[in-house]
C-alpha cells in the first residue's frame, strides 16, 4: 500500500525518479522480506491451524488460500531473478487442496498460483486451477443462489456471507462477475475450447462487470474518483475465433507504465488491491511471469 501511494503521486506529477524511487524501493523491499519471512514460516510448520480447531474450521481454508497465493508470488519474483526452489511444488500438494475460494476477490491468489504451477509445467493442474473458479462462479449464479462475494468486499464479510453468520443475512451478488472475464481470456489464450464450451451456458447467465479508473495515476489509489463502470453478457453462441483474437490481442496498454514495468510490484499490487484484478492486469502477469508467446 505504501509502495502504490508513492507511485501514484509520482504518477501523478510526472515526478522524476529521485524524488520518489529510493522511498519506493524501500517500501518494496519491506514487502519482499515480509512475504521471505512468511515463506520460513511455512517451511517449519507442520500444519496450519491458528487458535482451537474447531474454532479455526471458517478461517482454515481462506488461510490456505492467502498462503497459497503469497507463496506463488515468492516463487514467482525468485525465479525472475534466477533463483528457483523447489517448495512451492511441495506445499501446494496441500494448500490448493484447502483452500476455500470465499469470493472474487480470492481470484488474484489462485491466479498467481496458477501461473506458478506453470511455470513448474504443471499445465493441467494450473487451468484446472481457473476452471475450477468457473465452475463455482457459474454455480453460485444458478437459479435462486446468492453469487459470490465481489471484488470490493473485505474476506471478513465474505465470510459472513458466505456461511451465513449473521442472522437474516439477504445480501445477494447473483448475476454479474468482475473477474470471470480475466479467467476467461486466461483460457482462451491457451486454446481450452472444449473447456470453456462445456461451462459456456452457465456463464452467458452472468453480468461481465468491468471497473477501470480512467486517470493512470487513480490506479493506483484503493478508491478512484473517475473510472469507467461498463457491464456486458458473452454472447451465446459465442464464436471461438473471435473469443480466442480477442484474448490474444489483449494489451496491457490501459495500464500505469509503471505497472507494466514493475512486475513485483504488481504481483504484490493485485493481492492488496483485488479490485483492480481485471483483464489488463491479468495479461501484465502473463507478460511479467513468462508467459511470452504473446507479449505485447
Amino acid at each position: 500500500m505504501v509502495c502504490s501511494c508513492i507511485a501514484g503521486v509520482a504518477t501523478r506529477h510526472s515526478l522524476d525518479d529521485e524524488y520518489w524511487r529510493p522511498s519506493y524501493d524501500l517500501a518494496l523491499l519491506s514487502a519482499r522480506r515480509a512475504v521471505e519471512n512468511l515463506v520460513a514460516e511455512c517451511k517449519e510448520r507442520k500444519d496450519f491451524i491458528e487458535g482451537h480447531p474447531l474454532g479455526d474450521g471458517y478461517f482454515y481454508g481462506t488461510r490456505q488460500t492467502i498462503l497459497t497465493g503469497l507463496v506463488a508470488v515468492w516463487a514467482l519474483n525468485k525465479r525472475r531473478v534466477g533463483e528457483h526452489t523447489t517448495f512451492p511444488s511441495e506445499f501446494f500438494r496441500t494448500s490448493i487442496r484447502g483452500s476455500f475460494y470465499w469470493g472474487e476477490s480470492a481470484t488474484p491468489y489462485l491466479a498467481l498460483a496458477a501461473l506458478e504451477l506453470e511455470q513448474r509445467c504443471f499445465q493441467r493442474d494450473a487451468e484446472g486451477l481457473m476452471f475450477e473458479m468457473l465452475k463455482i462462479t457459474s454455480l453460485a449464479n444458478e437459479r435462486s443462489n446468492r453469487g459470490l462475494p465481489d471484488v470490493f468486499t473485505s474476506i471478513d464479510d465474505s465470510l459472513v456471507f458466505q456461511y451465513r453468520l449473521k442472522p437474516y443475512e439477504r445480501r445477494s451478488y447473483a448475476g454479474f462477475s468482475y473477474t470471470i472475464e480475466p479467467v476467461i481470456e486466461y483460457l482462451a489464450r491457451r486454446w481450452r475450447r472444449q473447456g470453456l464450451a462445456l461451462r459456456w451456458k452457465g456463464l452467458t447467465r452472468i453480468s461481465l462487470m468491468t471497473s477501470v479508473p480512467n486517470r493512470q495515476w487513480e490506479w493506483f489509489r484503493w478508491r478512484a474518483e473517475d473510472l469507467t463502470l461498463a457491464s456486458r453478457m458473452f454472447p451465446e453462441p459465442q464464436s471461438w475465433n473471435q473469443l480466442r483474437t480477442q484474448a490474444e490481442a489483449r494489451t496491457t496498454s490501459a495500464l500505469p507504465p509503471l505497472m507494466q514495468r514493475e512486475a513485483e510490484f504488481l504481483s504484490y499490487f493485485v493481492l492488496v488491491f483485488p479490485h483492480r484484478f481485471n483483464v489488463h492486469t491479468m495479461k501484465g502477469l502473463e507478460i511479467a511471469f513468462g508467459w511470452s508467446w504473446q507479449r505485447t
